[in-house]
């Protein structure tokens, strides 16, 4: 007679399955989250363009003038500096 092998005979019915690996992000761009939440309010659209743009970086306020891609990616790189994971475009 042949013994039927499945997860009861094996022993591996209360064995919980393996987990994806989530690595913690490795650039600036993954680390930082930039909300326009409030800019977005204010003007009724996304911020693009030229310009000064202020973030909220932790407690602090920061200008940063030029494209707002750049200024973003400053921003980001002076929150990362600071080990913070979000930052906020002021309107």
């Amino acid at each position: 007679m042949t013994e039927r092998l499945d997860e009861r005979t094996l022993g591996l019915a209360g064995i919980i399955p393996l987990q994806p690996i989530i690595f913690p992000p490795t650039n600036v761009d993954e680390a930082v989250a930039v909300d326009t939440d409030r800019y977005v309010n204010s003007h009724g659209k996304k911020p693009k363009g030229h310009g000064v743009w202020m973030f909220q970086i932790g407690d602090e306020e920061i200008s940063f003038e030029g494209n707002y891609g750049k200024a973003a990616a400053e921003a980001k790189k002076e929150a990362s500096k600071r080990k913070l994971m979000r930052i906020f475009v002021l309107p």
